[in-house]
């Protein structure tokens, strides 16, 4: 019990290691090298790193998904009356044919010729 009390600073640097071993395998090799101690600050420091990089890669996908919304707001698939229109058409298609590609094709044109529809309507 008082070995304990004496290194419970070194019990607690090497449990960290352990929780993060599996994740971090170099934590390993490093504690084995230069010490418990050492491998804790060595991962403090990693754990910015990677806090920073969470970070910068959050921001990336907020900016990527904002893109993408304000682009499909501008879509000609998002007006209402052409929306409504390939939709009828789809139904129709897929009613009269009974073959689902027929279906997607009144699409096609849609998506294809996107921009022209777009700086026109």
């Amino acid at each position: 019990m008082n070995w304990i009390k004496t290194n419970r600073r070194l019990i607690i640097c090497w449990a960290i290691i352990l929780l993060v071993a599996p994740f971090f395998t170099e934590a390993l090799l490093f504690a084995n090298i230069m010490g418990a101690e050492a491998t804790v600050g060595f991962l403090v420091l990693l754990y910015s790193e990677y806090k920073a990089n969470y970070e910068l890669r959050k921001y990336q996908i907020r900016e990527f998904a904002s893109l993408v919304f304000r682009t499909l707001q501008d879509h000609p698939i998002c007006q209402i009356n052409i929306y409504c229109f390939h939709t009828s058409s789809s139904i129709v298609l897929l009613v009269v044919t009974g073959s689902m590609t027929y279906a997607i094709l009144a699409w096609y044109p849609l998506l294809a010729v996107s921009n022209k529809i777009g700086e026109h309507v």
